[in-house]
């Protein structure tokens, strides 16, 4: 690069700055108190030589764009070398016939000086600004500090370095600087994330909002997708898809409940993990509210080994023939020789301690299990559906008992048939009855 060539109304231009001792044609000789002063400023306050020398009253178009980077690489290295003593015993210039170093600043370039110093301060009061947010610890994430780094270098106007930067976030400038080169990689797994998200999401809103990651996963693989748990549980924490589970109710004082009914012994003693299919049911009666408010029952007979809803009995009314009906449905499609020898456990509710629903179930050889006084935790599996059931549908769409009918008839379709359950080899109730029969 060609040496800059300075003319005579150039080099008087220039003299009128206090920090320089003398210009030549080509070369200009600073005061070395300004020297020191802008190494101090470069190293200590991070800025950039651009804005040392704007501060210092310079007009760059005179002394050229690139000087202030020259000079400064020049002083650094003598400062690195001896110190502010090798820049101050600097003395080429003392016996230039330049202006003395005193000598007053015309008003022009008075009033350049304090307008490069208002642009600087204006520019660090945005910085300082910005760089509160780090302070505060409103952003204490690596890649939240290498973000902001670079929207100030973009913003600022190269006011600023980056070593300063990133000193003031409390990070490495070689981290910066790794984080910059890794832009396309980590715009590449941004998509990536998003694509798969989407995935994660179709299945998340037709579950209604209500499934956690192992119904996710399950029915991606269904998909003939594979995905890894934390896979799934990151994309759904980042994207915000949070499953509206219920609430865990304190069952302490209803664990305390140890007293038997008299009707029947609790036979089942919590083992709901049967692996024979028609030998185990539960069942229980729970109350519906459509979107008129007005209240409606449901009763289920449910298979502890498969989960299965076997049969189920939607009613307007509180009758027997809820608690009755059901198992007379069970009965019909496996025959009361299958039922024989097998276990229903319940509640005691009104319905299951009826002398109607003991004799009907001692005709059929079925054995009669019911829980502990108070005590919903003995009949587990039952309640669980009833919960999740809850959770999933929206009962407010409905107007009319049929539309209740139709809309758990569906609901129970779905769950025998495509509710795969994480515990039961991720199969749905219908599919592991099936694994279970054939094996």
């Amino acid at each position: 690069m060609a040496a800059r060539v300075f003319d005579p109304e150039t080099r008087t231009k220039i003299l009128q700055n206090r920090n320089v001792l003398k210009v030549g044609e080509t070369k200009i000789t600073y005061c070395p108190d300004f020297k020191v002063r802008a190494v101090r400023a470069y190293l200590v306050e991070g800025k950039t030589p651009v804005a040392i020398f704007l501060e210092a009253g310079f007009d760059l178009d005179l002394i050229g764009h690139e000087t202030p980077r020259y000079c400064l690489k020049d002083w650094r290295a003598t400062y690195q070398q001896r110190g502010e003593d090798g820049l101050r015993q600097d003395q080429r210039g003392r016996q230039a016939k330049g202006r003395p170093a005193e000598q007053e600043l015309t008003a022009e370039a008075k009033l350049r000086r304090a307008e490069a110093r208002i642009r600087y301060l204006e520019k660090e009061n945005e910085l300082l600004k910005k760089l509160d947010a780090i302070e505060r610890g409103v952003v204490d994430q690596p890649s939240e500090k290498y973000t902001l780094i670079q929207n100030l270098v973009r913003t600022a106007g190269g006011e600023f370095t980056v070593l300063y930067l990133c000193n003031v976030a409390g990070v490495s400038r070689s981290g910066y600087y790794r984080w910059l080169k890794s832009a396309p990689s980590r715009l590449q797994s941004e998509a990536a994330d998003y694509e798969q998200h989407l995935l994660i999401k179709d299945i998340f809103e037709k579950k209604k909002r209500k499934s956690g990651w192992r119904v996710i996963r399950m029915n991606l693989e269904r998909q003939g997708i594979i995905m890894n748990p934390k896979k799934i549980k990151r994309l759904m924490k980042k994207y915000g898809l949070t499953a509206q589970v219920r609430r865990k109710n304190p069952y302490r004082q209803m664990a305390k409940a140890t007293q038997e009914h008299r009707t029947a012994p609790n036979v089942l003693q919590r083992r709901f993990g049967p692996k024979t299919p028609y030998k185990t049911f539960g069942t229980d009666i729970t109350y519906l509210y459509d979107g008129n408010g007005q209240r409606s029952y449901l009763s289920v007979l449910l298979d502890m080994a498969t989960g299965e809803i076997m049969a189920h009995k939607v009613s307007a009314s509180l009758g027997m023939d809820l608690s009755l009906e059901v198992i007379a449905q069970a009965a019909s499609r496996l025959d009361d020789r299958a039922l024989e020898g097998s276990l229903i456990h319940s509640d005691q509710g009104f319905h299951y301690t009826h002398p109607l629903y003991i004799k009907y179930l001692a005709e059929r050889g079925i054995v009669q299990s019911m829980s502990r006084k108070g005590n919903c935790l003995d009949n587990a599996p039952t309640e669980s559906f009833f919960g999740h059931m809850k959770d999933e549908i929206d009962l407010a769409g409905c107007h009319t008992l049929d539309d209740v009918r139709s809309l758990i008839d569906q609901y129970i379709y779905e769950h025998n048939h495509f509710r795969y359950q994480w515990e039961r080899k991720k199969m749905a109730p219908v599919e592991y009855r099936n694994h279970l029969l054939a094996s």
